[in-house]
């Protein structure tokens, strides 16, 4: 976005803050969405340390919007556009489903041996389980700005 007004003189200068002002007014977001942005943030960074990695592209995936819904209620969303990224969130017909309590620490896939996980590894569950108490934090220090 670009402005394009010349200001000049004192009269200049009290316009251009009541401008200001205005811009401030129409870009200031609110304290729920404000407050959602901040707890998801929290997730996204556990998410981003808890997911397994082969190629990094499910951990560079792993993002958070924050949605205005009809009424004005804000929502956030955590997740990932990848693909198997829901597989070994939540197993398959041949992958048993884990826990989101106590989930895999390891990565079998990933090591040496070359063996395969037989059960899922719950990376977002855990992440949200292992950051409740910061969200409901992040979303009361935001809610009292």
């Amino acid at each position: 976005m670009s402005i394009k007004r010349k200001y000049t003189g004192s009269a200049g200068f009290a316009q251009f803050a009541r401008d200001m002002d205005a811009y401030a007014k129409k870009f200031a977001e609110d304290k729920p969405a404000a407050a959602l942005r901040d707890a998801t943030a929290v997730v996204v960074r556990e998410a981003k340390h808890r997911c397994p990695v082969a190629t990094g592209h499910l951990r560079q995936s792993i993002a958070s919007v924050v949605r205005k819904r009809p009424g004005g209620r804000a929502v956030g969303y955590v997740g990932t556009d990848v693909d198997y990224g829901m597989h070994l969130e939540f197993g398959t017909r041949y992958i048993r489903t884990g826990s989101a309590v106590s989930p895999r620490t390891s990565w079998p896939a990933k090591s040496a041996t070359g063996t395969t996980s037989p059960e899922s590894m719950p990376w977002l569950r855990s992440a949200i389980y292992a950051k409740r108490v910061q969200v409901v934090k992040a979303i009361r220090k935001a809610a009292a700005k």
